[in-house]
């Protein structure tokens, strides 16, 4: 087919003590161009993109098979979020009934998760949302806030929708309320 593939290896449960190094002595002989960490203030463990010069080259690096850092086996999989050719079609289909501020939103690849607790983790989300499968997990804690807030992406807008319908998550005595991430900021007023 005509889409590209991807050349980018999503990396999870990345520890903090993991070093560029760890990854290219486990893909060697094949290098990666680019390599980015993602940690969450204060937590001890991350993500990371492995970019490589070519789909052939991450498809060999993945086939290295498991990596494991400290005492940490990190997941690892092929990220489809860089590969181009989800061809343009958004189902083409017009929500019903467009009503705004209320319901989960319009349908997006993204969910908003709203009055996070500092102890929620990324495993907890992960857990709840299973079977379907978040390709990343990105916080926003203000520090003087009690609670934060998260934007988790999927795969598809099917996968996010399975995800939604699991409801709200509980983390000790919070809840965390989960709705669509509206791509459209609200409209300021004209000016």
């Amino acid at each position: 087919g005509a889409n590209k593939e991807s050349r980018t290896i999503f990396v999870g449960s990345v520890p903090q003590e993991a070093t560029e190094d760890h990854f290219k002595n486990h893909f060697s002989p094949i290098v990666p161009y680019q390599i980015r960490f993602s940690f969450r203030d204060g937590m001890n463990w991350g993500v990371a993109f492995c970019e490589f010069d070519s789909p052939d080259d991450a498809n060999k690096a993945i086939a290295k098979g498991e990596l494991t850092i400290g005492d940490t086996t990190v997941r690892m999989k092929i990220d489809q979020k860089e590969a181009g050719g989800r061809g343009g079609g958004r189902d083409g289909g017009r929500g019903r009934g467009g009503g705004r501020g209320r319901g989960p939103g319009n349908p997006t690849e993204q969910l908003f998760l709203g009055g996070c607790p500092q102890n929620i983790t990324e495993d907890m989300v992960r857990a709840h949302f299973a079977p379907a499968e978040p390709t990343s997990v990105r916080w926003s804690f203000k520090p003087d806030r009690p609670s934060g807030i998260a934007f988790v992406d999927f795969e598809s807008v099917d996968s996010a929708t399975a995800a939604l319908n699991k409801g709200p998550i509980t983390v000790d005595d919070a809840t965390v309320y989960v709705r669509y991430s509206d791509p459209n900021p609200p409209e300021r007023d004209g000016g």
